[in-house]
């Protein structure tokens, strides 16, 4: 677990009161010592945190790939503005969720529905006999006459002191629906039957008008919800709990420089190959515009990518992540919503889930794939370039690199001390250059010294790349 800045007690568990709001540092920042203690754990290059100096290099935001249509709300009780997808891998298998609901205005409920999947490609939609709708069950509906159908929120709890009655968690609730600003918890033990946690809600205030979530974060050792509010712009705010009844006081995320960017969702967890990354694919809106003319509403969005290393503060990348695209649909407002859920497809392969054409007959839900790890990288053209990260401690004998090369470009290392020197035995000359496209590609000096002798003294990294991109690197 990780520790605070400022400790705190979870209500329920040590106090009958919050103590204090958390705080914490980035995963494994030693103020004191000015350095980042890495250990051998995963790390990304999804934001600035690592980097001391950039020259002829860039930090570069990669798009995912575009693959097959996962399922298209067509049915009788999904429609035209079913949204708010979540995408769960579990020991059961997949489970994608999402809000069945047809042309706005239309008399009609909403309704929760599920699709299942052996594999997170191919999916339907079960006959699970739960709820009516026009006189047959025959359907896929896992919720229906509940004001938390229209943003029902579930995740798998990975909390080892979790019931197992309890392992599939839900949050749902609308500003409207209960004459007030209600979030509820649901529970299920199969992510198919679901019931209420209590009567009572356990966020109230906001107005929650949008896909508000929550997750087991066991890097931090508590739960943690993200809900919308407003500023000027649609935001959100953040809480913490130990229980997952009692929460603590809402906190605004701080998005730096992207304070004046539209978030319509967050699709924010810990990402699941490096846990103490929280990783985000928000629904950016841009409200005031319309590419459209014959469309009923104006804004248009595309998905956006968000990283945060402590729960508090968020790197939000200016630019986006997944474009709307050629296809003319995704200019009408409000398509491409990322859904809640970053899951493995393959052995190589990672996968997110985006949604399509919104108030069209055609309403769907896309997958799209990256290798792993690689949401960003360290870039440099054919001439070159090179990156210094911040000083850092390590374990291990080893380094490997999750990087792209081109046939004529390479990746070189050196290691030096935390003024810049480098260390003998490590100089870039004696650096077999590495060439090629891997996730865990070997660096190897001249004489192969090893890096035992190093480990857990304050070093810095210089990266030198000709045509190549570095994603991560991990010390093993």
């Amino acid at each position: 677990m990780m520790p605070l800045v400022e400790s705190f007690l979870f209500a329920g568990l040590a106090s009958a009161a919050w103590v204090a709001a958390p705080t914490w540092l980035p995963v494994g920042w030693n103020a004191e010592k000015g350095l980042v203690e890495l250990g051998s754990r995963l790390e990304l290059f999804v934001d600035d945190f690592l980097i001391a100096e950039l020259d002829g290099a860039e930090l570069r935001l990669n798009a995912p790939r575009a693959e097959e249509i996962a399922i298209v709300l067509n049915m009788p009780w999904e429609g035209e503005t079913s949204a708010y997808p979540s995408v769960l891998h579990t020991p059961d298998g997949y489970f994608l969720y999402y809000r069945g609901s047809g042309r706005e205005g239309e008399p009609r409920p909403e309704v929760t529905c599920v699709a299942t999947s052996p594999d997170g490609i191919h999916w339907t939609r079960p006959q699970l006999g739960i709820y009516e709708w026009e006189g047959d069950k025959a359907n896929n509906i896992i919720l229906m006459g509940d004001p938390a159908c229209h943003n029902f929120a579930p995740f798998y709890d990975r909390n080892p002191n979790c019931p197992p009655d309890q392992r599939y968690k839900a949050v749902g609730g609308l500003t409207s629906a209960w004459g007030g600003r209600d979030l509820r918890a649901y529970v299920s033990a199969d992510g198919l039957h679901w019931r209420l946690m209590r009567d009572e809600p356990i966020i109230s205030g906001p107005p929650l008008d949008s896909l508000n979530l929550a997750f087991w974060d066991e890097v931090r050792g508590c739960y943690i919800a993200s809900v919308r509010n407003f500023t000027h712009v649609r935001t959100f705010q953040l809480t913490w709990s130990g229980d997952f009844i009692n929460w603590a006081p809402l906190v605004w995320a701080d998005l730096g420089e992207g304070r004046n960017t539209q978030l319509y969702t967050t699709a924010l967890e810990p990402y699941f190959r490096a846990p103490h990354l929280l990783l985000g694919f928000p629904k950016r809106f841009f409200e005031d515009r319309k590419v459209l003319p014959d469309h009923p509403y104006p804004g248009v969005s595309d998905a956006g990518f968000m990283v945060s290393r402590d729960a508090l503060h968020f790197y939000l990348w200016p630019e986006a992540f997944v474009r709307p695209g050629l296809d003319r649909e995704d200019w009408g407002d409000r398509s491409r919503m990322p859904a809640h859920g970053i899951v493995q497809t393959g052995e190589r392969e990672i996968s997110i889930y985006i949604t399509e054409h919104y108030r069209s007959p055609s309403n769907r839900i896309r997958r799209f794939s990256l290798p792993l790890d690689r949401f960003a990288s360290i870039h440099a053209r054919a001439k070159g370039g090179q990156v210094i990260t911040k000083p850092f401690t390590f374990e291990g004998s080893g380094l490997v690199l999750n990087c792209s090369t081109s046939a004529g470009g390479m990746v070189k290392v050196e290691l030096q001390d935390p003024e810049g020197k480098a260390l003998p035995g490590f100089e870039l000359d004696r650096c077999r250059p590495v060439i090629g496209d891997g996730f865990e590609l070997p660096v190897v000096w001249q004489d192969s010294p090893s890096l035992a002798g190093i480990a857990g003294r304050p070093v810095r990294m210089r990266l030198v790349l000709w045509d190549a991109d570095v994603y991560a690197f991990m010390f093993t």
